[in-house]
């Protein structure tokens, strides 16, 4: 369903189901960062090479952050769900 994604930008609550599906959808956000990077050499193809190294860097400076944001935020999530899994 188009248009009803999984809002990362705030954590809805703090119980076990929610940081479980707040972590997949983290590791889905980081594949699909990695995967709209796969392109990018393609257009090397069709453009001069000086286009092909822009849409390069344009493509590490646009995904590289929101990549690194989810593997620091990651770790703290997966080891809040298991202090909320001793707990329970």
């Amino acid at each position: 369903m188009i248009g009803r994604g999984y809002a990362k930008k705030r954590l809805k609550a703090t119980h076990a189901m929610e940081l479980s599906r707040f972590i997949q959808e983290s590791r889905r956000a980081e594949l699909t960062h990695y995967l709209a990077m796969l392109p990018a050499p393609l257009f090397f193809l069709w453009n001069p090479v000086w286009v092909g190294w822009f849409m390069i860097s344009y493509a590490l400076m646009a995904n590289v952050p929101c990549i690194l944001a989810q593997r620091y935020n990651r770790p703290r999530f997966i080891q809040l769900l298991k202090k909320r899994s001793a707990k329970s």
